[in-house]
């Protein structure tokens, strides 16, 4: 069954983000720069859990270089506008994370 905690892990700004489950089930990062950035696979998750990935556009531009890593299907969701917000939920599948619903449009910050 999936589990789901409802805890909030910030993410460090750096070329890889590094998204460790067991430090909570939402995994935020607030972009202020558009710098290379890749959503590394999440790690300390049982196969059927639930997360959240929460990307944050505070750089004042487009975001043209946050992806996620291989293993995410899909691999690059949505980002989100200047000034806003989107979140993806995922089902990790024990290999890969499967995107089961994404924020339908940018939400203000």
């Amino acid at each position: 069954a999936a589990t789901f905690q409802t805890s909030t892990n910030i993410l460090t700004d750096a070329a890889s983000l590094v998204t460790d489950c067991s430090l909570g089930d939402v995994q935020s990062i607030t972009c202020a720069n558009d710098n290379v950035r890749v959503f590394a696979l999440p790690t300390n998750l049982k196969t059927g859990s639930i997360f959240i990935t929460e990307v944050i556009n505070t750089s004042g531009a487009p975001l043209t270089n946050t992806t996620w890593a291989a293993g995410y299907l899909p691999v690059n969701p949505t980002l989100p506008a200047t000034a806003n917000r989107r979140d993806q939920m995922w089902r990790w599948d024990g290999t890969k994370a499967h995107l089961i619903v994404q924020s339908a449009a940018d939400v203000a910050n």
